[in-house]
């Protein structure tokens, strides 16, 4: 019994599409298209629909890629503005130190480290031909870089704080205790030669003293950070912080001896 309805089934689902088969060869063309055309929209309808979202998608992937590139233009295009707003700003401090300070003074810019002494010189842009000499003291906005300690007719070597061979006269501007710096590791100097009981106290700014005639008076150096008296020892341990950063030196300017008056 379920064969025999399973069989008319098919029987007539086969008269049917005989029937329009016939039907669509008898029929007009304009009835043909319209058909073709509900088939076509019936059978590939979800295609279309498919296409039509990755067309969107990829319209989307493109405009989110045309907004990362403005993004990225624009974080380059500010950090260019805040990088010359600095120099400016640099620029500008350089300007008003060479104006109000009391030496006469020989603006130039750090242009590269010397090979033999990595860590402790540096190789500025004037020499001879401007007016430097060796043991010109070496200055930025910050304080005391160093001094000169080679010349050519373009360059200088400038020998930094950070020299295990270099020392300089240097004073406690409150006190008045004299002392010498020193470099021995790390970012800190050493100020020594200060007897126990000098009064020096975490906070103190260290300046030039203006003795040994290299280096005049009053440069500013850096700050004390640490005082160690002992009893049983004839000298203080005190380290000071310089003001300068020398691993970040751009300009700088070479003091000469004169004053000006």
């Amino acid at each position: 019994m379920k064969f025999a309805i399973l069989k008319s089934k098919k029987n007539l689902a086969f008269l049917v599409a005989v029937t329009l088969g016939i039907a669509l060869l008898a029929s007009g063309e304009k009835v043909k298209s319209e058909i073709a055309n509900l088939a076509l929209k019936f059978f590939y309808s979800p295609f279309f629909e498919i296409n039509k979202r990755a067309q969107v998608f990829y319209e989307v992937h493109q405009k989110n890629k045309s907004q990362e590139e403005e993004i990225i233009r624009l974080i380059l295009e500010n950090n260019y503005l805040q990088e010359l707003g600095l120099e400016n700003q640099r620029l500008r401090e350089l300007l008003g130190f060479k104006t109000q300070t009391r030496y006469r003074v020989i603006a130039a810019e750090v242009v590269g480290a010397d090979p033999q002494r990595k860590t402790s010189s540096v190789i500025i842009n004037v020499g001879s031909l401007a007016g430097a000499k060796r043991n010109m003291s070496v200055v930025n906005v910050d304080g005391l870089v160093g001094k000169v300690i080679d010349v050519f007719p373009t360059t200088c070597v400038v020998q930094l704080l950070f020299d295990p061979n270099g020392q300089v006269s240097a004073l406690d501007q409150r006190s008045r205790e004299q002392g010498i710096l020193k470099w021995e590791k790390g970012w800190e100097l050493n100020l020594e030669y200060v007897p126990s009981t000098a009064d020096i106290i975490p906070g103190d700014e260290i300046v030039t003293s203006g003795q040994g005639g290299i280096f005049p008076a009053g440069l500013k150096i850096g700050v004390v950070t640490k005082v160690d008296k002992q009893s049983n020892v004839l000298f203080q341990n005190i380290k000071v912080r310089p003001y300068v950063k020398i691993n970040s030196l751009e300009e700088v300017f070479i003091v000469e001896q004169e004053r000006v008056l």
